[in-house]
């Protein structure tokens, strides 16, 4: 933009401060953890169609993503986002000292970024250029992408392959660095800051099998023999995994590896293993090549891990790596470079959306669509994943398959 673009931007930035504020406050107090963002996400739509754009909600099957679109006539078109997930555990009162919000307990959720502030910033940048294109008659458009569970790599996977990142001529994230000297961590065409996140579940399908000698389709025995299961792969392959670290990457540049254990499967009688259990992984790395070098350790030390313990599942995966896996992964970027460049290739699974009991009623009667091969439909029902599944863009689904114990 011209120098006058610029501080008709910056006045416009001025004049809201206030506004800023307030809003940043609001999402702060709601504090809705992933994929539970309804009154979030209902408030940016109601606030993007206030100031003219055009917005489509429940996109890529996600209840509580959106995307929105203005245009000031042809041109390049510009992206943007906004985050609004909390995270569990992390309820904090406005307070200098750690402290829960009122009516919650401390393991309520809570904004740690916090993504309340990133997602108002975002959308302060977004207000600001769409008046400094009006008022000097800069010609292009603005695309806002609402994405839910951002924490645990969520709505950008999905958003990618339906397609909704598709054809803009930059995307522009803003998250600012808390250290010296207080910048902002986008670079070009990377991210320090890239996250892939995968999960692997371990199945333990017939436990009987492990120790069967006499050929009955169940062991004779209350007390017989039964495969480690699901529990102990999982553990064989987190208590590896964090023994191989070191030997994953060189020791430069900033990468970092982090695992969660998903509750999954524990419940069961006394003479049977878990058969199922979730391991979750983490990585941040400068780049993909890092990210794909790290998961072809994990991979091949998850396959490992289930075979020893006697467990199997189907695996899902892109072209490249269409194979049979003991495990199952599914993948999720952050960052600006994997949202344009690097769009999902695989399978994805459709998630199990929480209870919509709480949510607001639909601001909106008539349902817009950014995805031109977008369905929707003017009834007020749950959205459908029908972007996600009809789109041109998304590209094929890998072949399921099995692999024996």
């Amino acid at each position: 933009m011209t120098d006058a673009a610029t501080e008709t931007a910056d006045a416009a930035l001025r004049d809201r401060a206030g506004e800023l504020s307030d809003w940043t406050a609001q999402l702060f107090d709601w504090a809705e953890p992933a994929w539970r963002e309804y009154r979030s996400s209902d408030w940016y739509v109601r606030q993007l169609r206030a100031e003219g754009f055009t917005v489509e909600q429940g996109t890529a099957g996600m209840p509580t993503a959106f995307c929105a679109e203005w245009h000031n006539g042809p041109g390049p078109v510009i992206g943007m986002y906004a985050e609004y997930d909390a995270v569990p555990g992390n309820s904090q009162a406005p307070r200098p000292e750690q402290a829960p919000r009122d009516g919650t307990g401390e393991m309520a959720a809570g904004h740690t970024d916090p993504h309340s502030a990133l997602g108002t910033g975002a959308l302060a940048g977004l207000l600001a250029t769409k008046a400094a294109m009006q008022a000097h008659g800069i010609p292009g458009g603005l695309r806002f992408t609402g994405e839910p569970a951002e924490k645990v790599r969520g709505s950008k996977p999905l958003h990618a392959a339906a397609g909704y990142y598709d054809g803009l001529a930059a995307m522009l994230s803003f998250h600012p660095f808390y250290m010296l000297p207080l910048c902002n961590t986008v670079r070009w065409d990377t991210h320090c800051g890239a996250a892939y996140s995968f999960v692997y579940r371990f199945r333990c399908d017939a436990p009987q099998d492990w120790g069967a000698r006499d050929g009955a389709p169940i062991p004779q025995s209350h007390s017989d023999i039964r495969a480690p299961g699901a529990n102990d792969a999982l553990m064989t392959m987190y208590q590896t995994a964090r023994a191989l670290r070191d030997s994953m990457l060189p020791h430069r540049g900033g990468w970092s590896v982090s695992e969660a254990i998903l509750a999954t499967g524990q419940a069961t009688a006394d003479n049977l293993p878990a058969l199922r259990a979730d391991l979750q992984y983490m990585i941040r790395v400068p780049d993909l090549g890092m990210a794909e070098q790290i998961t072809a350790q994990l991979d091949r030390l998850a396959e490992h891990s289930a075979a020893v313990t006697g467990c199997s599942s189907k695996g899902t995966g892109s072209a490249s790596r269409a194979r049979a896996l003991r495990t199952t992964r599914w993948r999720g970027w952050s960052g600006t470079r994997c949202a344009t460049r690097a769009r999902p290739n695989g399978t994805t699974r459709r998630a199990t959306w929480p209870s919509r009991s709480s949510r607001p009623a639909a601001t909106s009667p008539t349902p817009t669509r950014c995805c031109p091969n977008a369905r929707v439909s003017s009834t007020p029902k749950r959205p459908r994943p029908s972007c996600a599944a009809t789109c041109r863009r998304r590209r094929p689904t890998a072949p399921r398959t099995t692999t024996p114990t």
